[in-house]
């Protein structure tokens, strides 16, 4: 029979081994959360790594997309824009458009380059916009004046009339008169 004494060593057995087996589930339980935890963890990593990079995949595929449409489009804004040292090709399409429209050039006169407000040169801003006031003289009629006006408008470069005399020495515009243009040229520095 059982006597108190190896009732309780039995019973201390037992629950000495229930409580390893707790233990012992206790820390296999403990190991699995935290390799848990670590998978969850990787995985969170991953899609936020994925969705990074399918909106960089997006931006990209949009970039493309903008240059295509782009195309040489920054050529052109860098063409009608021309370096303040070489503005010769300017002088030649005023010349030529007066020539082409029956105007006779009688002169083209440039003022200082000054800065154009709002563009100083900061650090990582593009190069500074200068403009340069001209005055240009032209002869010749009424018509071939607003022909030459649509073509300035048309002009492959960034420049305004500012303001427009015409001096008729008789009455009609239909004949020949003396035409002042003072207008702004901008340019890169």
């Amino acid at each position: 029979m059982f006597t108190r004494r190896g009732l309780f060593i039995e019973l201390t057995k037992q629950f000495g081994r229930a409580a390893i087996t707790l233990l012992l589930a206790a820390i296999i339980i403990f190991f699995m959360l935290d390799r848990v935890a670590k998978i969850s963890q990787s995985i969170r990593e991953k899609r936020t790594a994925a969705f990074i990079l399918v909106q960089r995949n997006d931006l990209i595929s949009k970039i493309k997309n903008d240059l295509s449409v782009v195309g040489v489009g920054d050529a052109k804004i860098e063409e009608a824009i021309p370096k303040a040292d070489n503005i010769t090709k300017f002088v030649d399409v005023v010349e030529e458009m007066a020539r082409k429209n029956g105007l006779e050039q009688q002169s083209l006169k440039f003022e200082t380059f000054s800065a154009v407000p709002d563009t100083d040169n900061k650090e990582g801003s593009p190069k500074k916009l200068l403009k340069a006031a001209f005055t240009l003289n032209l002869s010749g009629g009424i018509d071939p004046l607003i022909k030459y006006l649509r073509d300035f408008e048309h002009m492959p470069y960034l420049a305004s009339i500012a303001g427009l005399r015409i001096d008729t020495p008789n009455k009609s515009w239909d004949d020949e008169s003396r035409i002042s243009i003072n207008g702004l040229l901008y340019v890169r520095e």
